[in-house]
Parts: structure tokens; sequence; C-alpha cells
């Protein structure tokens, strides 16, 4: 299963700030690429923190990606993915009303990144999309089962304290194969050799 983490951070690496509100770092040009991966991937994975926070829908966005769907043969909406210690996720969240693909959630003891990539293999799932929130993105990373890293940077600073970011690791080791631009957004493409 190839595992493709893609976040959006500030220049100074952070996804969120202080103020409770969802953060919005890519530009509008970067969210169809994004939205484009989503629909490449068969599961899109975040944490139960980002379920609560940012309340994503995960779902495939644009006529152009159902079509793209399609054309491989799968569902109009990838498997959607939560990863939660606590198992408390809102019902109400868009992550389980929005969009009519298969949701998954795992929590306590097999809320941690082997147990997850183990059952998705099971399922037949080749592409994984790892979306956030930082401390997921951290895990998947220290575990050593991410391929590639696509990390789009805003041209913003947030000094923001207290927060985590997601690649707070010092012992990452990672070769940037491309760079891209959508808008404001460079997007940076790195490989991560975990074999």
């Amino acid at each position: 299963m190839r595992i493709i983490i893609s976040v959006a951070t500030s220049l100074d690496g952070f996804m969120a700030d202080n103020s409770g509100q969802r953060l919005i770092l890519s530009s509008p040009e970067d969210f169809c690429e994004v939205y484009r991966l989503r629909a490449e991937s068969d599961a899109i994975l975040v944490g139960g923190g980002t379920v609560r926070a940012d309340n994503p829908s995960l779902a495939t966005r644009h006529p152009e990606f159902f079509e793209l769907r399609q054309q491989r043969g799968v569902g109009p909406h990838p498997i959607k993915v939560a990863m939660t210690q606590s198992g408390n996720l809102p019902r109400d969240a868009r992550f389980f009303t929005e969009g009519d693909g298969e949701k998954l959630v795992y929590s306590g003891a097999q809320a941690n990144p082997a147990a997850v990539v183990a059952d998705l293999e099971a399922r037949n799932i080749q592409q994984l999309m790892i979306e956030g929130g930082a401390r997921t993105i951290q895990q998947f990373l220290q575990a050593g089962l991410v391929d590639a890293i696509r990390w789009a940077i805003a041209p913003t600073i947030l000094a923001t304290t207290g927060r985590a970011r997601p690649f707070d690791n010092p012992a990452l080791k990672l070769a940037l194969r491309k760079t891209e631009h959508y808008g404001n957004t460079a997007v940076l493409w790195y490989h991560h050799d975990r074999h």
C-alpha cells in the first residue's frame, strides 16, 4: 500500500493557530489539487482531533473527480478513516454525514499506525492519503510507514505556541523530488524511503 501525507502549513511549519477556528492555508488552486489526490486515493485518514476541530468532509468534490473515480472503477467517494484513542467523535460530524462512502473508526488499542495499515491492507487499499493532524502525521512518520509527502506551504508565519508541528521529528530523512506552485502556495513533494 502506498501511503501519502498531504499537509498544508505556514512557513514556520504550523497547521493551525490557537484561535480555535479552522485555518485555511491552501490557495483555491492548491485545494483543487488536493481534491484530485483524494479522488486518486482509496482511503483518506485523519486523527480524531482533526474531526473534532476542523470538521472535514473528506468527500469527493467537483464532477471531474467523480468521473476520475468512475474511470478507476471505484465508488464516488474514498473510504474515510479516523484514528482516535478516545473514540469520542461527534455523530453530526461531516466525516459521518457527507458522502456515501464507507467510514472506518479505529479507537483504543487499534488506534495506532501499524494496526490501521494492517487492516487497510487486508481490505485491499492500494493508496492511503493522510491529511492530519500534526500528531497523527508524526505517528505515521515515526512508525516508518510513509512513502511520500505533499507539503503545501502558505506565505504566512503563525508564530504559534503550544502546538505540535507535523515535521517535528529530528530523525526524519527525506528526499525532495519536485516542487510545484498553485496560486500563492508552494508545494514540495518529498520521498520517504521506508524500505
